[in-house]
């Protein structure tokens, strides 16, 4: 009866793994490149300087943002920025926060631009760009 129960306990970890955020996955180990990861729909754009990690769902993207020599706030050494969002060379606005929403994209294939911008608007060189299609939920 106890193998039963393990194997159950092991197949509910797992199924649940697959809906996590990838910088959880990579909290409790799981490779943001891992088969559970593609299934959950987790994307990152990488490099040491500007890190972008999103999750579209619906008509959303959920996004999390990693600045190596910046940072959202005031306090501290690093000297303070925020991110300009894109969404088919538009801008949508100046995120404040590591974490945002982007919401209600319309239906089709988008380029989506991040940049980080000092508190003067001025680019600072760090900037990603990456595709979402989003599909009609009729």
């Amino acid at each position: 009866m106890k193998p039963i129960r393990c194997s159950i306990i092991m197949l509910l970890i797992y199924a649940a793994c697959s809906h996590i955020s990838q910088p959880l996955l990579q909290t409790i180990g799981l490779s943001p490149n891992s088969q559970a990861a593609a299934q959950a729909g987790i994307t990152e754009i990488n490099s040491d300087d500007f890190k972008i990690h999103y999750y579209l769902k619906g008509s959303s993207i959920y996004a999390e943002v990693y600045m190596k020599n910046y940072s959202f706030s005031a306090s501290g050494e690093k000297k303070q920025a925020e991110v300009a969002v894109y969404l088919d060379e538009k801008k949508v606005r100046d995120m404040k926060t590591a974490a945002f929403i982007i919401k209600d994209i319309p239906s089709g294939k988008h380029k989506i631009k991040m940049e980080v911008v000092d508190m003067a608007h001025m680019a600072t060189g760090l900037s990603k760009e990456f595709f979402v299609h989003i599909h009609s939920s009729i």
